[in-house]
């Protein structure tokens, strides 16, 4: 077997190959075991954050993928079974800025909520009259931000 290898060059660099691409397989394959994430730990939070009425009133059928969507990105409130009391946990495990805003506007401000609110210029202190305005308004305040002041800003709201 050997003499075959060692006379026919092509035949011995696939081998080669092959035995590479074997180990190489094996390897990846039980690492992905090995170091395999069972699911992604800020969904679990968030689902756990949820009702679990399973109603399908936020447009998804349940809590679970609803919770993944938010994860991706989506909007916190879709939630009428939860209620404001489920959007501020969400909006606190995901730190929200804008949600110190919206509570301004209802009028149900938590000392978490003055702080930041008084950490912000006086300009958006004042609360806008529908949310489309005070997101639109928090996107350009945040956006205008250097990293250094938005850093400082961060340290003083968490302490």
């Amino acid at each position: 077997m050997i003499e075959l290898l060692t006379e026919n060059i092509m035949l011995a660099a696939l081998v080669s190959l092959v035995g590479l691409g074997v180990f190489f397989g094996g390897l990846l394959g039980y690492a992905a075991e090995k170091f395999k994430v069972e699911s992604d730990p800020i969904v679990e939070q968030l689902d756990e954050l949820l009702p679990q009425t399973q109603c399908g009133q936020c447009g998804f059928p349940g809590c679970k993928p609803y919770a993944q969507s938010i994860a991706d990105g989506d909007a916190i409130n879709k939630c009428p079974p939860g209620g404001q009391s489920t959007i501020n946990a969400i909006a606190k495990l995901l730190d929200v800025f804008l949600t110190s805003t919206n509570n301004s506007y209802e009028n149900c401000l938590t000392n978490y909520d003055k702080l930041v609110l008084n950490l912000l210029p006086e300009s958006l202190q004042k609360p806008k009259e529908t949310l489309y305005l005070r997101i639109l308004t928090m996107c350009g305040y945040v956006a205008s931000l250097t990293d250094g002041f938005a850093l400082q800003l961060y340290k003083k709201i968490k302490g």
